[in-house]
């Protein structure tokens, strides 16, 4: 592979048969499934890459030297306005290993509590 393009987050590679790889500095993020009652918390984001709005998961990147709970706390509250009560790890997932290194840990809980941070 032979590498095309390179800047503080991302490296791309482009194989003999022009396909692209991109390669992510900072490649973990993390999502919260959490549940009420019966029923998932999802959110709504216009996402720029694909033009369009999304529903998914509360989540996002880990920040260097971010513990991988404390960056999926941070995230739901940030997305949600909610607190996460216990966290439990399900694992990680590539959700386009053929394309790039990204991974994404997954997290469950099942108790949430509004924040008391008036900014979320």
């Amino acid at each position: 592979m032979d590498q095309v393009f390179e800047n503080k987050h991302t490296l791309i590679y482009q194989d003999q048969k022009e396909r692209i790889f991109l390669h992510e500095k900072s490649h973990e993020s993390v999502v919260v499934l959490g549940k009420i009652d019966d029923h998932f918390i999802l959110i709504e984001q216009f996402r720029q890459g694909i033009k369009h709005t999304v529903i998914q998961l509360p989540g996002g990147g880990v920040e260097k030297g971010e513990q991988l709970e404390v960056a999926a706390r941070r995230e739901f509250t940030e997305e949600t306005g909610y607190q996460c009560g216990k966290l439990t790890y399900l694992g990680k997932l590539w959700p386009a290993s053929w394309r790039t290194n990204e991974v994404t840990h997954v997290f469950f809980h099942r108790r949430h509590y509004r924040s008391r941070n008036p900014e979320t």
